[in-house]
């Protein structure tokens, strides 16, 4: 899934990225920011500990990007107005907190989200991104299946 988000960074050249969540998904796309074209990625969480592990986790795939945790809870709005795009990773039902759209709005939740209320921001949900991975995926095998031909 990181690969063909990726993807989609490369193909919507994104050059600031905020993460809002820091699930297993997060870190996966963390790997896969260098080698797309992302400079500045920021993780918006409720959970400081749990930004630092993926940010952790990735390791040298991080490296020669700039990086950064800002803390987001109900007191707080995460406002994303100064990214390219950003994107909903969080494995909670709701948001831990409200917010200000970036230019394109991304968000895996299956049921809708605030996300897709932000009037001034373009917004990929669930099914956008299925489209688009499946599109990805076939490229992909397709590559490799040449290969054996």
């Amino acid at each position: 899934m990181g690969r063909a988000m990726g993807a989609l960074f490369q193909e919507r050249k994104i050059r600031s990225l905020a993460l809002y969540g820091s699930s297993s998904l997060a870190q996966s796309i963390l790997y896969h920011v260098k080698c797309s074209g992302v400079k500045e990625v920021t993780l918006f969480s409720d959970r400081i500990e749990s930004c630092r592990e993926c940010i952790d986790g990735a390791g040298a795939a991080l490296h020669g990007v700039s990086y950064d945790i800002e803390r987001a809870n109900e007191a707080l709005i995460a406002d994303f107005s100064a990214f390219d795009m950003a994107i909903n990773v969080a494995d909670e039902k709701r948001l831990f907190s409200d917010v200000a759209g970036a230019a394109v709005m991304v968000d895996f939740a299956q049921t809708g989200s605030p996300f897709s209320a932000l009037k001034e921001s373009e917004y990929l949900g669930y099914d956008d991104l299925l489209a688009f991975m499946n599109a990805s995926a076939y490229t992909i095998f397709e590559g490799v299946s040449d290969e054996f031909e």
